[in-house]
């Protein structure tokens, strides 16, 4: 179960690299591009860190039983010569 401390620290953690990420205007640029193309409206990149602080553990327990499930493993070797 997650506790609510490592939610925290990831959460912030999250919410930090994605404001990192929109220091000059190239940067707000593109990630405006990116959630215009994704999300359909670049305005819900104003309130991601807001929805992301609304996150609870329980969300975050769904999210990995429904997408992180049945992992698949390659295992990637050089050719014999």
């Amino acid at each position: 179960k997650l506790s609510a401390q490592e939610l925290e620290r990831a959460r912030e953690y999250v919410i930090g690299k994605f404001l990192m990420g929109l220091q000059s205007h190239g940067q707000r640029a593109g990630a405006l591009a990116s959630w215009e193309d994704i999300a359909g409206d670049a305005a819900l990149a104003a309130s991601y860190p807001d929805r992301l602080r609304g996150v609870d553990a329980d969300q975050v327990q769904a999210a990995v039983q429904r997408w992180l499930h049945d992992p698949t493993v390659a295992i990637l070797r050089p050719r014999a010569s």
